[in-house]
């Protein structure tokens, strides 16, 4: 288990897998999946957090308030923080479109 921080979380909602991993200070990184489920992001997102946490030995309640960001995104944006290339970026939504994505999915 490392003492370093956890400061990254980085989440692809896919349709098939959701994967989530975390970075530490030092770059270290460890990677959780989970089946992807529409109708409760929530619960796929917390069961790929526990499972990648799971190889340091920690817990969403140890890291989740250690965090300073959080990346939502699709495989294309996820493999730009892995990598640390191209321009900083974030998603704002309005109140109301928090659902837009998975929306979005559905209709493809």
């Amino acid at each position: 288990m490392s003492k370093n921080q956890v400061k990254v979380m980085g989440i692809d909602a896919g349709g098939t897998m959701t994967d989530t991993f975390f970075v530490q200070e030092d770059g270290r990184f460890v990677v959780g999946k989970d089946q992807s489920n529409p109708q409760d992001e929530s619960l796929a997102i917390f069961n790929s957090s526990q499972d990648a946490l799971a190889h340091w030995g920690k817990t969403v309640d140890d890291v989740y308030p250690e965090l300073v960001t959080c990346v939502y995104s699709g495989t294309a944006m996820l493999n730009r923080v892995v990598q640390r290339k191209g321009l900083e970026v974030g998603l704002i939504c309005n109140k109301g479109f928090e659902q837009l994505h998975s929306m979005g999915r559905a209709l493809q």
